[in-house]
């Protein structure tokens, strides 16, 4: 049997740089796949390209258009960008008469 190595996969917060494996009993996992999930189920949230951890602030895609919906959603938007939340808050033309 001879010595063997391999990358390893593990998320870091791109708001505050926390590592997804600092809470955890893992140093790193041997798969991208394992490595997401398991941010995932500790509440990580992600636009895509970009990774929070359960302190900072959620990223949230707007249920309208898909765009990040920025660190208001959630809490004070329900999950719409300021630009879609606008639109919905805005009076009919039936409100307005």
């Amino acid at each position: 049997m001879s010595l063997k190595s391999a990358p390893y996969y593990w998320l870091e917060c791109d708001q505050c740089g926390v590592k997804s494996t600092d809470e955890g009993e893992f140093a790193a996992w041997s798969d991208s796949g394992t490595a997401f999930d398991n941010a995932r189920d500790d509440e990580w949230t992600t636009d895509g390209e970009r990774d929070h951890c359960p302190n900072c602030p959620s990223i949230t895609k707007c249920e309208q258009c898909g765009s990040p919906a920025g660190e208001l959603a959630g809490r004070e938007r329900d999950d719409h960008c300021e630009k879609c939340w606008t639109a919905l808050d805005a009076p009919t033309e039936q409100e307005q008469t």
